[in-house]
C-alpha cells in the first residue's frame, strides 16, 4: 500500500508541478514575462514547471521506476516500508504546498491590480 500511496504522491506532484506553466501566464500580468519575473519561491517553482514540461515523458518513466523499486524493496523490509508511508506523507504536504503557492501567487497578482484600472 505504502508504493502506491508513493506513486499517488509522486503523480499528484507532477501535476501540481506542471500547473504554473500553465496556469501563470494566462492570468499573470504580464502574461509568460510576468511569470518570469517573479522572484523567490515563485521563480523556483515557475522554473521547475518548466523543467517538468520539458521532460514529462522522463519524469513519468522515473515516478514509475520509483514506484516499482519501492515495492520490491518494502515487500522484504518493514523498516523500508515504514520509510515509504512517510516519504508519500511528506510528498503529500509538499504537493499541497505547490498548490496553495500557485493559487497564493495568482490572488496576490489579482490583488495588486486591484483599483487600478490601468491594469
Amino acid at each position: 500500500m505504502g508504493p502506491i500511496l508513493l506513486a499517488m504522491a509522486l503523480g499528484v506532484g507532477a501535476w501540481v508541478v506542471r500547473l504554473p506553466s500553465l496556469l501563470w501566464p494566462q492570468v499573470l500580468r504580464g502574461g509568460r514575462q510576468g511569470a518570469e519575473a517573479l522572484t523567490g519561491w515563485p521563480r523556483i517553482v515557475w522554473q521547475l514547471s518548466q523543467q517538468s514540461g520539458h521532460y514529462g515523458y522522463e519524469l513519468w518513466v522515473a515516478i514509475g521506476i520509483i514506484a516499482i523499486v519501492c515495492a520490491i524493496v518494502a515487500y522484504y523490509s518493514a523498516a523500508v516500508r515504514r520509510l515509504v508511508y512517510l516519504t508519500a506523507v511528506i510528498l503529500a504536504l509538499a504537493d499541497i504546498a505547490v498548490f496553495v503557492g500557485t493559487v497564493a501567487v495568482v490572488y496576490s497578482d489579482a490583488l495588486q491590480g486591484v483599483g487600478n484600472p490601468g491594469r
